[in-house]
């Protein structure tokens, strides 16, 4: 029979990997800016030999799976967060609102969609209004 893991055991193993994730992204960014000279000049340059490009896929993969993290930590917190802006919402009545688990998770896919509509917005803009150096 296995037994299974507390929700606080889950938490504290999610906590660890961010930590962990953090650090890649901080060590990964600082090879990228302050380690390597700048973008034009990489040519021929290795860490470990791993060249510049190599090392801002490294920095972009970190970012991926941080961020994925943090989404599972918010999912995984989702209840808690609904909770405390219920009851310290700045309200007239100040009477903490108990909402349904339904709702709740109608409030996460919302705020879910609006974030990556945002982000998918900045990309398109960012994609149509890049310039070419010129020739």
């Amino acid at each position: 029979m296995r037994k299974r893991m507390s929700k606080a055991a889950i938490n504290f193993l999610l906590d660890a990997a961010l930590f962990v994730m953090y650090g890649a992204v901080v060590a990964s960014t600082v090879v990228v800016r302050f380690v390597f000279p700048s973008a034009v000049e990489t040519a021929g340059w290795s860490l470990w030999s791993l060249d510049y490009n190599t090392w801002c896929n490294v920095q972009a993969g970190s970012i991926a799976f941080f961020t994925f993290g943090v989404v599972i930590h918010v999912i995984l917190h989702w209840g808690w967060i609904c909770g405390f802006v219920a009851t310290h919402w700045p309200r007239r009545d100040r009477k903490p609102v108990q909402v349904p688990d339904g709702i709740r998770t109608l409030y996460g896919v919302g705020l879910l969609i609006t974030v990556v509509t945002v982000m998918g917005m900045f990309l398109a803009v960012a994609v149509v209004m890049i310039e070419a150096p010129a020739a």
